[in-house]
C-alpha cells in the first residue's frame, strides 16, 4: 500500500493556497444568486406577484439561498418547504398563492437541473472520456433540454399543480402557466447557464489550490472543462439521486469525470474539498437570508404596506 508521507508533492495545510479557497469560495457564493434570479421571474409569470406585496427581489434571493439548508433532509422537499414558506412570508396571501409559488420553485428547481445536464453533456465531449460516454453525453444534452421547451415545461407544470390543488386550504386555486413562454425560457437559460460556469470556475480553482501537482499553463482550458463537466455532471446526479445532499453519489460521477485529467489522489481530493467548501458557503449565505428574512416579516407583520 502506498503511503501517504512516499507521494511526490503531498500536501499539507500550509502548503494549501487558501487565497484560491477563499477565491473558490466566493466564486461559488455569487454562482449561487443567478437562479434567485430566475425565481424571481417565474413568480412574476406565474402571477405571484400580481397582487400588492408580492415577493420581492430581495425576498426571492433569501428564499433561494435558505432553501440550499433543505437539499441535506431527505427526499428534497424540504427545500420546496424552505423556499415556498419563505416567499409566503407572514403577510395575508391571496388564494392559490402557495400553489403558484410551488410552481415557481418547481420551475426553477427543473430548469437549473436541465441546463446543468446539457451544460454537463456539452462539456463531456472534452474529456479524455471513451467514445461510448461522448456519445451518451451527447444524448443527455439533448434529453436534458426538453424539459425545459415550454410545452413541456407547461404541462409538467400543470400535472403538478393539479396534484397541488387537491389541498383542501386552496378549493379554489386555478393556475395556468400560460406565461411561461420563450421569453422566459432563453432569460431563465441564461440565468441558469451563468450559475453553472460559476460553479465550474469555482471547482476549478479549488483544484488548483490543492498543490498535488503542478498545473501546466497549456493545460488550464482543458482544466477547467473537465472541473466544469465533472461538478455539473455530479450535482445533477446527485440531486437525481435523491440522496440527501446527493451524498456520495455526487462524489462517485465528478471523481469518474475527474480522474483521467487529473489523477485519482488529487481528484479525491477535490472533491472532498468541494463537498466541504459549498456545505460551508451553502451555511453561511442560508444564515444571512434567514436573518434577512426574519427582518422582513417583522417589518411586514407590524406594517401592512407592501414589503
Amino acid at each position: 500500500m502506498t503511503r501517504w508521507d512516499s507521494l511526490p508533492s503531498a500536501p499539507t495545510w500550509s502548503s494549501v493556497a487558501w487565497f484560491r479557497v477563499s477565491l473558490s469560495g466566493l466564486v461559488y457564493a455569487v454562482g449561487l444568486l443567478p437562479p434567485a434570479i430566475v425565481l424571481y421571474q417565474v413568480t412574476g409569470a406565474s402571477g405571484c406577484r400580481t397582487h400588492a406585496g408580492g415577493p420581492t427581489l430581495t425576498r426571492c434571493v433569501a428564499a433561494q439561498l435558505l432553501g440550499h439548508a433543505g437539499k441535506y433532509v431527505p427526499g428534497k422537499a424540504v427545500v420546496i418547504v424552505l423556499r415556498v414558506g419563505a416567499l409566503r412570508g407572514v403577510q395575508q396571501r391571496p388564494v392559490g398563492f402557495a400553489t403558484r409559488a410551488t410552481m415557481s420553485v418547481f420551475f426553477e428547481t427543473l430548469l437549473m437541473m436541465s441546463v446543468g445536464g446539457s451544460f454537463a453533456g456539452v462539456l463531456l465531449w472534452s474529456t479524455p472520456l471513451p467514445t461510448w460516454v461522448h456519445a451518451g453525453a451527447a444524448a443527455m444534452a439533448v434529453l436534458a433540454a426538453i424539459p425545459t421547451l415550454p410545452p413541456v415545461m407547461r404541462s409538467l407544470l400543470q400535472r403538478v399543480a393539479g396534484r397541488r390543488l387537491e389541498d383542501p386550504l386552496e378549493p379554489a386555486a386555478t393556475w395556468q402557466p400560460n406565461e411561461m413562454g420563450w421569453p422566459l425560457l432563453f432569460a431563465a437559460w441564461f440565468w441558469s447557464l451563468l450559475s453553472w460556469l460559476c460553479i465550474g470556475t469555482s471547482f476549478a480553482l479549488l483544484i488548483t489550490a490543492i498543490p498535488i501537482e503542478e498545473v501546466n499553463p497549456a493545460t488550464r482550458i482543458q482544466l477547467w472543462l473537465a472541473a466544469s463537466s465533472a461538478i455539473s455532471l455530479g450535482m445533477v446526479l446527485g440531486f437525481a439521486s435523491l440522496v440527501p445532499g446527493g451524498a456520495g453519489v455526487r462524489e462517485y460521477v465528478t471523481l469518474l469525470v475527474l480522474t483521467p485529467v487529473i489523477g485519482p489522489t488529487h481528484g479525491l481530493l477535490s472533491v472532498i474539498a468541494a463537498r466541504m467548501l459549498f456545505i460551508v458557503v451553502e451555511a453561511i449565505m442560508a444564515a444571512i437570508s434567514y436573518g434577512i428574512l426574519a427582518s422582513m416579516n417583522g417589518s411586514s407583520a407590524g406594517d401592512p404596506r407592501p414589503e
